[in-house]
């Protein structure tokens, strides 16, 4: 709530309070409950079903809302036969890298506008590709493309693949699938948005 400086205060509130008792934080905003508890209730229809380590009560939440998390949407246009995106889930660590074969059939070989893959976290889109040339120079011969994904600087959790085609006019959409596979990032937390810039240090 609020412009980034109220956040900023409330953030240094919150942090002043941490630092001298105990807090019963409610929350659906996982971030959040993660910058803030070491523990964590895990309620549902009122009655607990467990208690732990928050890291551990994220997993188990995840784990039980899978469907939720990763419900696929696929919306083809009628000149596409069949599309596939393989594999279904992959593990990458922070900023490693992971593959990805996208398979689509045309009923009538044609030229890509824009192709765009995205990393999506909830409703939000965190990270995106745009592979309109490697998706043209693979259909010119066939129907699919191979790609590699990365490096994957985010925060760690899961997000699904968005991808989008559209045709070579780009008003037509030959293809948009939500959540098409699931990326498991391992490594940092993270706080506040997904992207975690990579940064070195130069001299001490």
């Amino acid at each position: 709530m609020g412009d980034m400086a109220f956040r900023t205060k409330c953030f240094q509130r919150i942090g002043a309070i941490l630092d001298r008792c105990a807090v019963i934080f409610v929350s659906h905003d996982a971030v959040q409950v993660s910058r803030i508890c070491d523990y964590c209730l895990y309620l549902k229809a009122g009655h607990a079903v467990a208690i732990g380590p928050t890291a551990d009560i994220q997993k188990q939440y995840e784990r039980d809302h899978s469907a939720a998390f990763g419900a696929a949407s696929v919306v083809l246009d009628s000149s596409v036969s069949n599309f596939e995106c393989r594999p279904a889930e992959v593990s990458v660590d922070w900023g490693g890298t992971f593959d990805i074969t996208i398979r689509i059939d045309l009923a009538v070989k044609q030229r890509v506008g824009l192709a765009l893959l995205a990393l999506v976290d909830g409703e939000s889109f965190v990270a995106q590709a745009d592979v309109t040339d490697a998706t043209n120079g693979a259909l010119s011969s066939g129907s699919t493309v191979d790609l590699r994904f990365g490096p994957v600087n985010l925060r760690q959790g899961t997000y699904g693949l968005a991808v989008t085609i559209l045709n070579e006019s780009r008003k037509g959409t030959l293809v948009h699938a939500i959540n098409s596979m699931a990326i498991h990032v391992a490594g940092a937390k993270g706080y506040g948005v997904a992207y975690q810039v990579p940064v070195k240090q130069i001299r001490q």
